[in-house]
């Protein structure tokens, strides 16, 4: 009985239990809402929020933040989809988007370690710039008309599942990995525990740290290649609200927005239930404009938890 208590209450497996329920109520009023063909839509539209998730996640984890993800991902999904609009190959349009990513991602991090700028002030910033620079990049136009070599990793299927599924499946494994099994997890989990402890312990933070913004920025630009392989067009204003979902999956799926804690699992599973609540809402007739108002009412809910978490510990370690 106290084992079975256990993993009911226990964050992964109770998002599990909602994303089914789910499933199985919405089921009674749409027929086909549980089918197998809008589940793997569903699947497909997690991918998203979903990857550029466990990028925002880990720097959660490590405590910082990273609110410069949609920005990131429009810069990411334009360039490559110029490069593929202009007959590059497929190859190194792929490249270059998760490139540039990775590069603004290193302007984040170096706002932050190098020039000690708080973590939300320096990524509130660069989301304003990044769109703004591409916007005058771009003249506001759109990418399009994007060759089918190119745009067959956003919309081909594996197995019956599309290609991005597929991507958010084995980034999430090797995420979950790295974060769990190996040095490198294990110090980011404990400079957002203790960043002090660790520093005298010899560890070089700025180093582990600026890691963590750097392979936010690196998904954010893999989801903007998937963009724009996908939608085969791209806005200077694409993935705009993107970082409002990201936050709430990372809330969600159970990391500490003081750092820490939190798991992959928890994240994509959060990210999963935010876009099926979203798509249940559709099915059932609920006018668009609610669906903004759940993800905030959810995050309000699950900051409140954890800061209500947050100080009972802090009591209990005083």
């Amino acid at each position: 009985m106290k084992r079975s208590t256990i993993v009911l209450t226990t964050r992964e497996p109770l998002l599990a239990i909602i994303i089914v329920a789910i499933f199985l109520l919405v089921g009674l009023v749409s027929s086909g809402f549980a089918s197998a063909s809008n589940i793997a839509t569903i699947l497909t539209d997690t991918t998203t929020v979903g990857i550029i998730a466990i990028g925002a996640g880990l720097v959660v984890i490590g405590g910082g933040i990273d609110i410069s993800v949609g920005s990131v991902l429009a810069g990411s999904a334009t360039i490559s989809g110029m490069l593929a609009q202009h007959g590059h190959g497929p190859l190194v349009a792929i490249v270059a988007g998760v490139a540039a990513g990775a590069v603004l991602g290193g302007v984040n991090a170096f706002l932050i370690v190098g020039l000690k700028i708080e973590p939300i002030v320096a990524t509130l910033a660069t989301l304003g710039i990044f769109r703004g620079l591409l916007s005058e990049a771009t003249a506001g136009k759109l990418v399009g008309n994007l060759p089918t070599d190119f745009t067959v990793i956003g919309t081909g299927k594996l197995l019956g599942l599309p290609w991005p599924v597929w991507i958010m499946f084995v980034i999430a494994v090797l995420a979950a990995v790295a974060l769990r099994w190996t040095r490198y997890g294990r110090t980011i989990y404990a400079i957002g525990n203790n960043p002090r402890a660790v520093r005298l312990a010899g560890v070089r933070l700025a180093r582990y740290q600026a890691s963590t913004y750097v392979v936010s920025g690196t998904l954010a630009g893999v989801v903007g290649v998937l963009f724009a392989a996908r939608n085969g067009t791209v806005l200077p204003t694409s993935g705009s609200g993107v970082e409002l979902l990201a936050i709430a999956a990372i809330v969600v799926g159970g990391v500490d927005i003081f750092g820490g804690r939190g798991t992959v699992a928890g994240i994509v599973l959060a990210a999963l239930l935010l876009q099926t609540i979203s798509a249940a809402m559709v099915a059932i007739g609920v006018d668009v404009a609610w669906q903004g108002a759940v993800v905030g009412a959810t995050i309000l809910v699950a900051v409140t938890l954890f800061a209500i978490s947050h100080r009972r510990r802090t009591a209990i370690d005083a």
